[in-house]
């Protein structure tokens, strides 16, 4: 059993999560690392009094909503930090994204391993395969703070990024940012090419149904589950296509095709997989064409509709950044900002992550699957200020420092095991009602709930007497 200290113990018997949560951050912020990889990742970029740990520190005080912003975060720190609130936002304006991307590339090699240690992996998608998850996410638009913004009607956006989730580990491996909010997704894909190698299957929407993507991927020996664009026109049918089976959203069909492009001379033999739906999409579609270049001994075409469904679990990713986390932040207008909340939020991800992966090792897969990741996180920002003032960082290193990963695991599982998990426990509500049509009042535009609340009780006495 791990000695915590007396400070640390006594949050870790009322709040227990957000001690976890912060173990994991002393181990995946340490500053000394942070400072390394700035210096390592910046081409133009210095350090001279601000050091890049102690921006992040505090951008991780408002990622985790325990403050509302960077300047609020500035004046609970401001004598502890040698420069101006200007020179500090200054600092996060001009940030280099090549930074603020090895972030979350660094997040991914420090934790992962961990939870190798911990065996908490979730079981594949696709057994042998490693299954990665792509999706693009726009950055919300921002306050119109600067100067050329305030007469503009159009909202501001700050940017956009590419995620490349890793479904076992639950972590996001990579991110590909730009400061362009009207770059094109596609243009960004090159990056994702250095991740894919034999046994991969990447899962993405129509987005990135790209020709050369696709050539580039299976010259790597991968594999690929995407949506069919309507604008990819030049394929060719090899056959009729077949009714192979049926799931609980549709039809499943099959055929072999054949996609040519004369201008570069690729070739490309595929499978395209319809699923006619039983409820339409939201954009009205009726069916979905998913082209893979997996054999069917593989994954059967079932398989593969199921695989592309499943694509939504970056979906999750997202809302919960959104809703849990602080990663867009819509005071900092400058698009190097943005983009670095977004990917110290992504790094904050990762650490949860890491978080839920202590708990299935402790508690098992199909409990953590029941439990809130907004509750834990609700927690983690209620009590994260005041943790961060009783205790001294001095005593998290002692803590956790110079832990091997075995060690750091242990500590995981034993802090895990210390969760009254019903705290934590997801709300499951019954399917909505289908509301009546609304009636007319002869009472005028308003109407009084106090004396519809009177009328019911006396309609419900008399039923009562009867």
């Amino acid at each position: 059993m791990f000695q915590l200290g007396e400070k640390i113990e006594a949050f870790a018997h009322k709040a227990p999560a957000a001690v976890l949560v912060r173990a994991v951050l002393q181990r995946d912020l340490d500053p000394q690392r942070m400072n390394q990889l700035f210096h390592d990742a910046a081409e133009l970029q210095y350090e001279n009094k601000l050091l890049f740990s102690t921006v992040m520190m505090l951008m991780i005080d408002v990622s985790l909503k325990s403050v509302p912003s960077l300047n609020r975060a500035y004046l609970l720190h401001q004598e502890e930090i040698p420069v101006s609130v200007k020179a500090l936002y200054d600092k996060v304006n001009g940030l280099e994204i090549g930074i603020s991307r090895e972030l979350v590339a660094d997040s991914f090699r420090n934790l992962a391993p961990v939870v190798d240690q911990l065996k908490a992996k979730h079981a594949p998608f696709l057994e042998g395969f490693r299954t990665l998850i792509l999706d693009g996410n726009h950055f919300a638009a921002t306050q119109r703070r600067l100067k050329e913004l305030r007469n503009k009607t159009a909202g501001p956006l700050p940017g956009k990024a590419l995620v490349l989730f890793d479904q076992e580990y639950g972590m996001v491996r990579d991110v590909i940012p730009c400061e362009d909010g009207h770059t094109q997704e596609r243009a960004l894909l090159g990056p994702i090419l250095e991740h894919i190698r034999l046994k991969d299957c990447l899962i993405g929407d129509r987005n990135f149904c790209v020709i050369a993507f696709f050539a580039e991927i299976a010259a790597r020996d991968g594999s690929f589950v995407v949506r069919h664009h309507g604008q990819l026109k030049c394929w060719q049918g090899i056959g009729e296509r077949k009714f192979v089976g049926a799931t609980e959203t549709g039809d499943v069909y099959e055929q072999r095709i054949v996609i040519k492009q004369e201008k570069t001379g690729t070739i490309l033999k595929l499978r395209r997989v319809t699923v006619v739906l039983k409820q339409k999409t939201r954009d009205g579609d009726q069916e979905i064409h998913i082209l893979t270049n997996l054999k069917w001994r593989e994954a059967t075409a079932v398989k593969v509709s199921e695989l592309y469904r499943k694509r939504w679990r970056i979906e999750g990713m997202f809302q919960d950044l959104t809703q849990s986390l602080q990663c867009e932040i819509d005071t900092l207008a400058y698009p190097r900002a943005a983009v670095f909340a977004f990917c110290l939020a992504v790094k904050a991800y990762n650490a949860v992550a890491l978080v839920r992966a202590a708990l299935r090792s402790e508690w098992g897969e199909s409990v953590v699957e029941e439990l809130s990741w907004y509750h834990l996180c609700s927690e983690t920002s209620s009590v994260w200020a005041g943790m961060e003032i009783a205790v001294e960082p001095a005593d998290w290193s002692r803590l956790i420092d110079g832990l091997s990963p075995s060690s750091y695991g242990q500590l995981l599982r034993e802090l895990a095991g210390r969760m009254n998990l019903s705290k934590y426990k997801k709300s499951r509500r019954k399917p909505k009602a289908k509301s009546p049509p609304r009636r007319g009042s002869s009472d005028g535009p308003h109407v009084s709930t106090a004396q519809v609340l009177a009328e019911r009780n006396v309609k419900k006495s008399k039923f009562m007497k009867r």
